[in-house]
């Protein structure tokens, strides 16, 4: 990620609710600027590539915190397994659960990924559509 300290910030705060998805009257309202000047930031692919960066670390942070809790979910059904006070018909229904958590791990996190992409890609899209007309 760039030296943040050579750059302005009120851009870097303006790129990191951009990324967000926050509305343009929004970010300058924050900021403390006006809607032209964050238009003009959002044109600049530099500001942009900043943004998407800042995305991405969401989405790891987002998916970071979704397997720890995955993990102890995951902890207590093998609790629940070995526990010798469970119906062996419950431990079964936990076995089969389990498995089919892990089948479909991967493909699940794909799909939020590409989910919360389209959300924040159709925020942007708006943006940007705002700003060719303003244009």
């Amino acid at each position: 990620m760039r030296d943040t300290n050579r750059i302005n910030k009120k851009w870097v705060r303006a790129a990191q609710l951009y990324a967000e998805g926050c509305p343009v009257s929004e970010i300058a309202e924050t900021v403390k600027t006006s809607q032209t000047t964050i238009r003009n930031w959002i044109r600049n692919p530099e500001f942009a590539e900043f943004a998407d960066e800042i995305r991405s670390e969401y989405y790891q942070q987002f998916f970071g915190h979704v397997a720890v809790l995955a993990d102890e979910a995951l902890q207590k059904m093998v609790e629940i397994m070995r526990s010798k006070k469970v119906p062996s018909k419950t431990v079964l229904m936990a076995v089969f659960k389990i498995l089919d958590i892990n089948e479909r791990a991967a493909k699940d996190r794909l799909l939020v990924k590409e989910q919360l992409y389209n959300l924040t890609n159709k925020e942007h899209m708006a943006e940007m559509f705002e700003v060719m007309d303003n244009a």
